[in-house]
C-alpha cells in the first residue's frame, strides 16, 4: 500500500505551520479536499499525462516547488545523519517504517 493512502495520518495538528509540500502521488481531489477542510494550505505538485500536458505555468509552479521540498529534505537528512537518526518514510500495511 502507497502512504498516499495514509496521508492524513502524517499531518500533525500541533504544527503551526498550516502548509503542506508533496510530491504528485498525493495530489487527489479527495486529499486536497481534506486538506482544505482541516485548514490546510496545500503545495502538491501539479500531475500531467499523454492527453494533458502541464501548461508552462504548472511547470514553473513544480520547478518552484521541487526546489523548496528538496532543500527541506536535504537539511533534515543532513541533521538526520548528525543525529543518528533513522526518518520514517514509508508506510507498509499501514505501519511506519524506519527507512
Amino acid at each position: 500500500m502507497h502512504d498516499s493512502h495514509v496521508f492524513e495520518e502524517w499531518l500533525e495538528p500541533s504544527n503551526r505551520c498550516r502548509s503542506v509540500w508533496a510530491d504528485s502521488a498525493y495530489r487527489s481531489q479527495e486529499t486536497l479536499d481534506n486538506l482544505q477542510k482541516l485548514g490546510y494550505r496545500e503545495h502538491i505538485q501539479r500531475k500531467g499525462s499523454r492527453r494533458r500536458q502541464l501548461t508552462n505555468w504548472d511547470q514553473r509552479g513544480n520547478r518552484t516547488r521541487s526546489k523548496v521540498r528538496s532543500r527541506v529534505e536535504f537539511s533534515l537528512d543532513i541533521q538526520a545523519n548528525i543525529l543518528n537518526i533513522k526518518r520514517e518514510r514509508r508506510f507498509y500495511n499501514h505501519e511506519k517504517v524506519v527507512v
